[in-house]
């Protein structure tokens, strides 16, 4: 009986070496890993099969196709002055300047290795980004497993799928928001600067950052904190502006329709249209997008009536209206829709951590269903 006893014990603490072995940052590796490989070997090892260059875009490429954005990073790191003759918005993409710029430094230039540092660098990202996130969790004593929301989420694995900027972009974030954390005030503004200049959209974290300060009563540290994450990207919007005679800032590239103004509208509206249409669309866009939007505004409001100077509070709620206003071209489209969620998922993850709330940070454990898309390839265009 004693013998049994400690066979029962001996199992126990192998099973815990083992968890501890085990990890969600190692797990990310293993399956990212096998993922690229996988995927390079279906495609008869073409790292072009992670870009989708179009015909449509580009005459060189001999397909009938549309590609998808990747294709412009490509572009653009291949031939920062001359790419944006085979790009669809040039003013659009070029202000999403570091990612191209950075793959263009890392391969020194040389095409042919472009498209491999393309995928490595999205890799080390979505890795970087799930160990950063279980470092974060276990300092503030949660399961680190709720990392796997960030780096188990659609929206991230379609960026290394397609060579998209949402990978260094929520890197940058975070690093941001972790070195706020430590009060690195300087170098996390540097961080969110950055993240500007690789995904415009990533201004709602810093912007978050920014109405906290005021509502501490903070207002030297919020307006010089804020110039040092906003310049940098207000002066390359004046950059591209002299350059191709528009700013960078608009709602999409080439086929994309405007901001809706009305909330939801953009889902909603569509009722007027086609109601068929509407009723087939809302089983993949009520739950995906709208709930978790009207969600999250409403548990970040409930919040901000007690904490107004919340960061992590307005953060979700400003993630949460974005989903809101969100045109047609992007709400409509899985691809961007999933893509747009990456930002309300990490803002989930980082009011549950600032609020103590296990019920936010399970939430956020609810889109790694989204993951079938990526197994499948649901998302990849005809290339």
């Amino acid at each position: 009986m004693l013998t049994d006893v400690a066979y029962r014990v001996a199992g126990m603490k192998l099973l815990k070496t083992q968890a501890r072995v085990i990890t969600p940052t190692l797990l990310v590796l293993f399956f990212s890993i096998l993922f690229v490989v996988f995927t390079l070997a279906k495609n008869h090892w073409d790292p072009f099969a992670f870009v989708l260059i179009g015909g449509k875009f580009d005459p060189r490429v001999d397909n009938p196709f549309y590609g998808y954005d990747g294709q412009f990073v490509y572009q653009i790191a291949v031939d920062p002055a001359n790419g944006w003759q085979y790009v669809d918005v040039p003013a659009y993409r070029y202000q999403r300047i570091l990612y191209p710029m950075l793959v263009r430094l890392l391969s020194l230039g040389n095409p042919i290795v472009i498209p491999r540092i393309l995928i490595v660098v999205n890799w080390l990202c979505l890795v970087i980004n799930t160990w950063l996130i279980e470092g974060w969790l276990r300092k503030h004593g949660f399961n680190p497993w709720y990392a796997l929301s960030v780096g188990g989420f659609a929206g991230l694995w379609l960026g290394l799928r397609l060579c998209l900027t949402e990978p260094l972009a929520f890197l940058l974030v975070l690093g941001g928001i972790r070195l706020f954390e430590q009060r690195n005030i300087w170098v996390s503004a540097l961080c969110f600067a950055l993240a500007l200049l690789t995904r415009e959209v990533t201004v709602l974290f810093a912007l978050g950052v920014v109405v906290s300060l005021l509502f501490r009563r903070q207002f030297r540290l919020a307006f010089a904190w804020g110039s040092v994450v906003l310049l940098p990207f207000l002066a390359w919007q004046w950059i591209l502006w002299q350059w191709f005679g528009e700013l960078g800032i608009r709602s999409g590239g080439a086929f994309s329709t405007p901001v809706e103004w009305l909330p939801y509208r953009a889902w909603w509206g569509v009722a007027f249209i086609n109601l068929s249409l509407f009723l087939l669309m809302s089983i993949f866009v009520l739950p995906v997008g709208i709930l978790p939007s009207l969600i999250a505004i409403g548990a970040s409001i409930r919040t901000l009536t007690e904490r107004p100077d919340s960061i992590a509070s307005w953060v979700m709620l400003l993630h949460g209206l974005l989903i809101a206003v969100l045109p047609r071209s992007i709400l409509l489209d899985p691809s961007g829709l999933i893509r747009t969620l990456t930002g309300l998922v990490i803002s989930v993850l980082f009011y549950g951590i600032s609020n103590n709330s296990k019920r936010a940070l399970s939430y956020s454990l609810l889109g790694l269903f989204l993951m079938a898309f990526i197994v499948t390839d649901g998302l990849v265009p005809p290339h």
